[in-house]
């Protein structure tokens, strides 16, 4: 095949019509070309997926430079669910950053339960039905891919990361 002809493959494609048949491409092998297997559309790892989108799209509304790191983070982090590779030294450096943040503003939590409001409590929300699909999907056998457990803390903590930045009312710049 010729570069010219490789490199149109690996183009993004609008469509692929493959969803017209209730399932869907998830990705390319690292050539660009090959594309990985087909899966069906609700399947637990296109759940997955799908509701980590959503937590990106949201976490779009919050403001903040931060949150578009994250974003870049979760596009990531759905690229190695794909290719089966998780990037467990990445993951974990982000888990301790986000631990050391949160024990930073502990004492700054309120003492009893508040009703939470904002696009930052939509997000936390969603990371933690994201956190539950991921034992989902490892549960049923399709999260077989090391470093997944990795994943499982991330987003726990990325909850608890969201909830403190809402409840301890931080400053958007020190985030």
């Amino acid at each position: 095949m010729t570069e010219e002809l490789k490199e149109e493959h690996r183009k993004i494609k609008s469509f692929t019509k493959v969803g017209d048949r209730g399932m869907t491409v998830i990705g390319y092998e690292e050539d660009g070309i090959t594309p990985l297997p087909t899966v069906r559309k609700n399947s637990p790892l296109i759940e997955l997926t799908g509701e980590i989108d959503e937590l990106s799209a949201v976490l779009g509304l919050c403001e903040g430079r931060i949150f578009r790191g994250y974003q870049k983070l979760l596009s990531d982090i759905m690229g190695m669910i794909y290719l089966g590779k998780i990037d467990a030294p990445l993951i974990k450096g982000k888990i301790i950053k986000m631990e050391k943040f949160c024990l930073k503003h502990e004492d700054d939590l309120p003492d009893k339960f508040e009703i939470l409001t904002g696009q930052i409590n939509v997000a936390r929300t969603i990371c933690r039905r994201v956190e539950r699909r991921l034992w989902t999907v490892l549960e049923s056998g399709m999260g077989k891919v090391e470093g997944m457990n990795t994943l499982g803390a991330f987003f726990n903590r990325f909850s608890s990361w969201l909830y403190v930045n809402i409840m301890a009312e931080v400053d958007i710049d020190e985030i």
